[in-house]
């Protein structure tokens, strides 16, 4: 098993290839087995969008925590928010 987390070609979702698809989550479902995180290219996002959205995370992050606070984490039926270090 290898320790780097792989790098994973999502293109062929965006085409609509079966036999593309089955690929994909057959290389989805290896990675979640073994390391348990992946990395993925070819999902068709503009890179602005996404130096936008890290630009954002870090606007989060370095806010109060009292800011942070509005949009913490409510629980497993919510899957979602923000958890405070050592939270």
């Amino acid at each position: 098993m290898s320790n780097s987390i792989p790098i994973i070609d999502i293109t062929a979702l965006r085409a609509g290839s079966i036999n593309g698809e089955r690929a994909v989550a057959r290389e989805i479902g290896a990675a979640c087995r073994g390391i348990g995180f992946f990395y993925i290219i070819g999902h068709g996002i503009a890179p602005e969008t996404l130096a936008n959205v890290f630009r954002q995370a870090q606007q989060f992050f370095t806010s109060p925590a009292s800011l942070k606070e509005h949009a913490r984490f409510g629980g497993p039926a919510d899957n979602r928010g923000y958890i405070k270090p050592g939270g």
